[in-house]
């Protein structure tokens, strides 16, 4: 999806009823001008919002507000420079995806995969990532790194590394 430059401010919405996904392939998102928000949720069917074969996030916003479903990085893709919002449900990194640039922050995410996870040998990069309230949790599985990212965690939230993960360079904090 491209934005030439001087382009409107576009929003999108996936929601219910039915599930919906929307899969960017090869460039996925690329934007010129303002930052297109992309607004996902889902309540009883899923509704996902998925980046594969090195696709790109862009800069766009990337908020998702639903209790199934989420959004997915596979293969090479990338969450560039995306602000990316997640109450309630999952964002992913699969494969030899990267967070890239991007500000992440999961909300009071429940579940034991739910908030930001990171597989096979997936990166959270150079991104900023925000773990807030209850169980707002960011997890590294596999050989998945956390890179140079610098990661918060406040309220509760959390940040867990499982198997042959690392948090590499990346700088973690606990606050209030």
């Amino acid at each position: 999806i491209q934005f030439n430059s001087g382009a409107s401010d576009y929003t999108f919405r996936l929601y219910d009823p039915g599930g919906q996904t929307l899969i960017l392939n090869g460039l996925g998102i690329v934007s010129s001008s303002s930052r297109p928000v992309f607004n996902v949720g889902g309540a009883f069917n899923a509704v996902n919002l998925i980046f594969t074969n090195s696709s790109g996030a862009g800069n766009a916003i990337l908020n998702y507000e639903g209790l199934v479903g989420g959004i997915q990085f596979n293969n090479l893709s990338s969450a560039q420079d995306a602000i990316i919002t997640n109450s309630f449900s999952r964002v992913s990194f699969r494969d030899s995806s990267t967070a890239g640039n991007a500000n992440i922050v999961n909300y009071q995410a429940g579940g034991d995969t739910a908030g930001t996870t990171f597989f096979d040998t997936s990166t959270a990069a150079n991104a900023t990532i925000l773990n807030s309230g209850g169980t707002a949790v960011t997890i590294f599985r596999d050989s998945s790194t956390a890179g140079n990212a610098a990661i918060s965690n406040e309220n509760c939230g959390e940040t867990e590394f499982f198997n042959s993960s690392s948090a590499s360079n990346s700088r973690i904090s606990v606050g209030s």
